[in-house]
């Protein structure tokens, strides 16, 4: 099980604190938490025990790789994003969805509303993955406490290398070329793979 899956199932136990049937993410970074992949034009819902995720047609092989652990399905327009995301709603039996109004838009809280008529209940929830963004899994802790170690040029494999002449013009390339070629004098002779 991969973190993001990890990451789902704990929202999905969350819902019962925030108190409604299923919670409906349209904000890039809350959806890459719950989900792995997230972009523009994707939306997702979460559920007590689903979780599916819209996304644009050409977006839906990366996302089916990526996000395995939740049901990915795609729309071609935003009007059939609406009806289907109510249709799963609906589906599920759910009657209260939360949504952040500080992350949607009107336009599209309204075409919700407008599509589910009153068969659902739209809960206002700010920062619904907060609580649960702000721990940090084993795994995190772990990366976030070692120290990073990046390869030394010193270990890196030496190459075998010619003698080339820079001339004036190339003088601007040459000196940002100095952390990839060793160079001796004042940028008169360089040392490049043979």
């Amino acid at each position: 099980m991969t973190h993001f899956a990890r990451h789902c199932k704990a929202f999905q136990k969350h819902l019962k604190k925030l108190k409604v049937d299923a919670y409906w993410v349209n904000f890039v970074p809350d959806l890459f938490y719950i989900a792995g992949y997230a972009s523009e034009g994707c939306w997702g819902l979460v559920g007590p025990n689903y979780a599916v995720m819209l996304v644009p047609g050409l977006a839906l092989d990366q996302a089916n790789a990526i996000a395995k652990h939740i049901d990915v399905r795609s729309v071609k327009k935003a009007s059939d994003a609406y009806a289907a995301l109510v249709d799963i709603v609906l589906k599920h039996k759910a009657k209260s969805i939360g949504y952040d109004p500080y992350r949607t838009s009107e336009a599209y809280i309204n075409g919700l509303r407008k599509h589910s008529g009153n068969r659902l209940k739209w809960v206002p929830i700010t920062a619904a993955t907060t609580p649960l963004r702000i721990k940090k899994d084993p795994e995190e802790v772990k990366a976030s406490t070692e120290p990073s170690k990046p390869p030394s040029i010193r270990s890196l494999p030496r190459e075998k290398t010619r003698p080339i002449r820079i001339t004036s013009l190339e003088t601007g390339f040459c000196v940002k070329m100095t952390s990839f070629y060793a160079i001796s004098g004042p940028c008169r002779m360089a040392t490049a793979p043979t």
